[in-house]
């Protein structure tokens, strides 16, 4: 059992970057191997160590170290923003009715059986990581978040429960198997809501007398936050776009006429915002629903028709109707071609304007939810179809209305046309494109190939594969070196040394150009044990794979200077210096 654990525990931290946790096991009596024996309260599933988090390691050594002495450790996965995890938990009939209602049992992600339920582990949403919790039950499921820096974990398989049973992927559900995909949006609305009772100690700000009196520097901040947050919640409603313009124009005038000096735009609005999502998270709780009882709010609020104002997500609308307001669209025409929307975020208190740029293929440009999720993927804030999914897909597309009294319709414009109007274009030179950029990341990756075996005096023995699944050249003899590596291994060592992005499609994209100008249909692929004892799948490359690579990434003939070579040269180099043997040469372990 022992080994089985260990087995698991390496192949969790190198082939997916999972840190791991060691926990107290099970001893065969049935006792946990804790001091507490049969009185531990949770056998078999508390940490070894105090303070565990630190402690949780990818270091596939340290794991081997733990079960080098036999001990059937159980394994535990630290959740929230140490493995970017959730784990969604259901033990009863009332927590499997509340997974159902949230479709987690077809949910495409993870998941594995525990004695009593079921687990499934899903992508961490930003919003949960600012939650001061570090798990909420929403009808009986436990969501797992590890919010506000508290820590938490979950035992992962093939651990050993305490009733003498392991923890057991569901068929076709493991890691290695199926990637762990985004919590249903539905059910982060739900954790939100039920920690927002703990917003601000539960309770409102109250009004403050800012009509009454000048406010000087050092009041000046907290005087606006104080009076905004009460008008937030006297308003009919916080997600009406009007009500949220027409509460910054109050602002504005307030700003100039009662603080002294002004606060600058850029901190109004972040004030405005910041109270406005916290006005719709302590609605949804039920902490007040209250009516406006100000006489002149009607009045204010006419007066503020005709100005034009941006709401929360940086749009401008003009009696009901939207326009592109802060939004800007540029068309980069790569390959494929990019639709790029220049989206703002809150604005920071330093003076300054903060921006996200979200980019879009042509599929999710046409189709509003798309825009809507990568939106919302990119702020972490603006969702565009809450409250109203409907009402964001007309405000994208467009849409026919009868002008009343008539029946004539009339065509209103989406702002998928109106961004159309006023796009700024470019035109990338051809070693830009987006997959001629991808390949050159591949292309620099591979670049690194390590010789495990090798170095000074090298003369050609036989080498391994590096047992991570990082680059490596493998040479037998006299025979071609191969280059061994795992295809998703390199892409997330790219992702996190270089600090990129990948769109849907790239690796896929990629590899069907390469395999197309290689003239084959599949790269050839071997499944080797590697020295940990972790049963490894490499891709087996040779010169002639690189070099239609370096093809792809750099499609047009280098005429710079030497130090500007194409990454293609500096592979070609690198298999030269293989072939000659010099070892000193060789890159290290990246």
């Amino acid at each position: 059992m022992s080994d089985i654990i260990f087995k698991a525990a390496a192949a969790y931290a190198a082939d997916h970057g999972w840190p791991i946790v060691r926990n107290y096991g099970m001893r065969s009596n049935g006792s946990c191997m804790c001091h507490r024996g049969f009185s531990c309260p949770t056998p078999g599933k508390h940490p070894v160590e105090d303070d565990w988090l630190p402690g949780a390691t990818k270091d596939e050594e340290k794991i081997a170290a733990w079960f080098d002495g036999g001990t059937s450790w159980n394994i535990g996965l630290p959740l929230g923003p140490a493995s970017g995890l959730v784990d969604l938990e259901w033990d009863d009939e009332k927590s499997f009715a509340t997974a159902q209602k949230f479709g987690l049992l077809s949910l495409a992600t993870p998941a594995y059986k525990s004695s009593r339920g079921g687990h499934r582990l899903v992508v961490l949403d930003e919003r949960l990581i600012t939650l001061d919790s570090a798990m909420k039950k929403i009808g009986g499921l436990e969501v797992r978040f590890g919010g506000g820096g508290k820590q938490c974990q979950s035992i992962i398989p093939p651990s050993r429960h305490h009733t003498g049973a392991s923890y057991q992927w569901e068929p076709g559900r493991s890691p290695s198997e199926v990637e762990p995909a985004r919590m249903p949006e539905a059910l982060v609305l739900a954790v939100i809501a039920a920690c927002s009772g703990d917003l601000r100690g539960g309770g409102l700000i109250t009004k403050n007398t800012v009509y009454q009196k000048k406010v000087g520097e050092g009041e000046r901040h907290l005087s606006m936050v104080s009076w905004v947050s009460s008008e937030v919640m006297r308003m009919r409603d916080v997600h009406d776009e009007q009500e949220q313009q027409h509460l910054l124009l109050i602002m504005r005038s307030l700003n100039q006429t009662q603080l002294t000096p002004p606060l600058k735009e850029p901190e109004l609005q972040k004030i405005w915002g910041d109270q406005l999502r916290w006005g719709m998270k302590a609605r949804a709780a039920g902490v007040m629903d209250v009516k406006s009882t100000d006489p002149e709010a009607d009045e204010k609020v006419e007066d503020a028709r005709s100005s034009h104002v941006y709401c929360t997500s940086g749009l401008e609308n003009r009696d009901g109707e939207f326009f592109p307001g802060m939004w800007k669209l540029t068309v980069v025409h790569g390959d494929p071609r990019e639709f790029r929307l220049h989206v703002p975020i809150v604005a920071s208190s330093d003076g300054e304007q903060d921006y996200v740029d979200v980019s879009l293929s042509s599929g999710e440009w046409s189709s509003a939810a798309a825009v809507a999720r990568k939106i919302l993927e990119a702020t972490g804030t603006i969702d565009m179809t809450d409250p109203n999914p409907k009402e964001w897909s007309k405000t994208w597309v467009g849409y026919s209305e009868r002008t009343p009294g008539s029946r004539e319709w009339v065509r209103v414009r989406g702002l998928k046309v109106k961004l159309m109007d006023e796009r700024k274009e470019e035109w990338p030179p051809a070693e830009q494109k987006r997959f001629a950029v991808v390949a050159g990341w591949l292309l620099d990756e591979l670049s690194n190939a390590v010789l495990p075996d090798g170095g000074e005096g090298y003369e050609g023995e036989a080498s391994e594969p590096h047992p991570s699944g990082r680059p490596s050249w493998v040479v037998r003899g006299d025979e071609e070196p191969l280059l061994y590596f795992s295809w998703n291994r390199v892409w997330e060592d790219i992702v996190k040394t270089r600090k990129v992005k990948l769109q849907d499609g790239d690796q896929v994209s990629l590899k069907r150009r390469l395999l197309a100008s290689l003239g084959d249909k599949e790269f050839t692929a071997e499944r080797r044990r590697t020295s940990t004892g972790v049963r490894r799948r490499f891709l087996v490359w040779t010169k002639r794979h690189l070099a239609h690579l370096g093809d792809i990434a750099h499609p047009a003939e280098n005429d710079g200077p030497p130090d500007q070579k194409p990454l293609i040269l500096r592979a070609e180099e690198k298999i030269s210096e293989i072939d000659r043997g010099v070892g000193s040469l060789v890159c290290g372990p990246t």
